[in-house]
């Protein structure tokens, strides 16, 4: 099923001239500059971004200004290769530049390329390296949240000199070639860090409008709720960018976005400003004329969170492993899946694609839910919910099972939302329908997305470590760290944190791919998700701009936005 899913990848590429260059994205080839193209590229995206930057946390919804203004270490290709930026190489595990102590610790060595700068022409050193871990270490304790799993893994960052840049781990780290740490420049943020006034630093106008990074495009204007734009960065380390403009709109309607495209009002679409249901309107208007280009890339896991929380359950009957698992047999994902992507979909049996290399492995472990609504009854009335004379799931002492689903009003959401609801009614349960329109739900959208009272419509990256991080224990979205956590259902399991520790800290490939399919069985065994299918991150561009292409589950999204250009 997967192959016909990466065929129909294949086929939904309107234009052959959307894939990308032949040359990696992390080489500098020797040749004339390609010269400066006036023509500019307007691109719109679901929502402003919070910053541009990682280290003040706007990134992870906003993939493509990531692209655009900021520069680490390395990007992850479409082949999900990983290639220097600022680097000029990459550790090398059993080498000096990767060694692992006997104690579990680590050292990695990164040197810089020499020459590098940063927008505003200061030079870019390994003490901005340090710099970046030193902010992120204080922006996690004053927000008093869960840091990421690279910030709880790192020793120390020093600089062995201008272009050395060493860290130490305290543990082993399969992916510290991929270093996520984001430089920072000193002699813009050093001083109001030493200040240690979180509201001062957090407020900084350099997190927005007067950003300065180090990637393909520098930030030349920012009218907050209006636009962004970006001129081409001469001195970039992987090289001039081809296209001089950029501008970034947004627009939270993916109709909306349909329109600007159809009627050329914007160049592409990007970062979830488009949905599926869109992007096929879109190929059909675009196709008889070879308008444009549709890039569909099976990166997202649609799935839906399970309230384990006992402070906020209701019904609590949910917290019965029975209960979820005969909510399970009563969804026909497989119908789901195709109403949703127009007979296109794939099943997601776990939180794992079939299109990995070990997916074989975690087939083997894994339990699996088809649709059976009689095995449905039994674990309802194993639960104490028998069916009541009017077909719905009663318990003598707690009445009817009528759980709250709860997803966003617009696009996508809603409409899957209210075909998971229709056929957990037809099996049988009560369920209630909350459809929040998605302006009231970012107004304090990380408690809203941990204390809903029962089931929660939502989505993972498929990056990384295939989300099990949202799962872990440590990770528990609390009040005490203002919401903020990835695991956002409750759910503790001990066996579940020790093999991801054991997982996290190994780096042999083999012993890796095992204990993520005893991570994907521990899932399914108690349910605290309900995988759906797997889902297409939309792309969308005209017919002339080359560069963007079908991305894989694991890549950094847009690496080679330096290469693309006008034809």
């Amino acid at each position: 099923m997967w192959r016909k899913l990466s065929a129909a990848v294949l086929l939904f590429t309107l234009a052959t001239t959307a894939c990308a260059p032949g040359v990696a994205p992390g080489s500098r080839v020797e040749q004339p500059p390609a010269p400066r193209q006036a023509r500019s590229l307007s691109i719109v995206l679901r929502v402003e971004p919070v910053s541009v930057s990682e280290g003040r946390g706007g990134v992870s919804q906003n993939h493509m200004g990531a692209a655009l203004f900021t520069a680490g270490m390395s990007r992850t290709n479409a082949q999900e290769v990983p290639y220097p930026v600022l680097a000029q190489a990459l550790p090398e595990l059993n080498t000096d530049t990767w060694r692992v102590f006997p104690d579990g610790s680590m050292e990695t060595v990164y040197r810089l390329k020499p020459g590098l700068t940063w927008h505003d022409g200061a030079a870019l050193s390994a003490e901005d390296f340090v710099l970046g871990h030193r902010s992120r270490a204080a922006r996690i304790a004053w927000a008093q949240r869960q840091p990421s799993l690279e910030a709880r893994q790192i020793e120390d960052v020093t600089a062995e000199d201008a272009l050395t840049v060493v860290v130490r781990w305290r543990q082993p780290n399969a992916d510290a070639a991929t270093l996520e740490l984001e430089p920072l420049p000193r002699h813009i943020l050093a001083g109001p860090l030493e200040q240690g006034s979180p509201d001062a630093y957090g407020s900084h106008p350099y997190w927005t409008t007067e950003y300065v990074g180090a990637g393909p495009y520098r930030l030349h204007r920012w009218e907050p709720g209006g636009f962004i734009e970006g001129i081409a960065f001469e001195d970039y380390a992987l090289g001039r960018p081809r296209i001089e403009r950029v501008v970034l709109t947004w627009s939270a309607d993916p109709n909306a976005t349909l329109t600007r495209l159809l009627s050329g009002d914007v160049d592409m679409a990007a970062d979830s400003a488009l949905q599926f249901q869109q992007a096929v309107v879109l190929r059909r208007g675009w196709a008889a004329e070879n308008k444009g280009a549709v890039l569909l890339s099976p990166t997202q896991v649609r799935h839906f969170n399970i309230q384990l929380r006992t402070e906020f359950v209701t019904p609590r009957a949910i917290l019965d492993a029975r209960v979820r698992k005969a909510m399970m047999h009563a969804l026909d994902r497989q119908a789901i899946a195709d109403a949703m992507l127009e007979g296109e979909g794939t099943i997601a049996q776990s939180m794992i694609p079939p299109n990995v290399g070990f997916y074989e492995i975690v087939d083997r472990a894994i339990p699996k839910y088809p649709h059976d609504l009689r095995r449905a009854d039994e674990l309802m009335a194993e639960a104490g919910f028998p069916k009541g004379s009017d077909g719905v799931y009663t318990s003598p002492t707690e009445g009817r099972f009528g759980p709250e689903v709860r997803g966003l009003a617009e696009g996508q959401d809603a409409q899957e939302t209210t075909i998971v609801v229709d056929y957990l009614r037809r099996a049988g349960m009560d369920v209630g329908l909350n459809l929040i329109p998605t302006a009231v739900y970012n107004r304090n959208r990380d408690e809203q997305i941990s204390t809903y009272p029962a089931i929660r419509t939502t989505y993972a990256t498929l990056m990384g470590d295939f989300a099990m991080n949202k799962f872990i224990t440590a990770d528990i979205a609390r009040a005490e760290t203002a919401w903020r956590g990835s695991n956002r259902t409750g759910w503790s399991n001990t066996a579940f944190d020790g093999v991801y520790g054991t997982f996290v800290r190994s780096l042999e490939r083999g012993e890796r791919h095992r204990l993520m399919a005893e991570m994907a069985r521990l899932l399914n065994e108690e349910l605290p998700v309900m995988p759906m299918y797997f889902n297409f991150e939309v792309v969308a561009h005209l017919a002339g701009l080359h560069g963007p292409h079908v991305a894989a589950p694991t890549s950094t999204e847009h690496g080679n936005v330096h290469e693309w250009e006008w034809r």
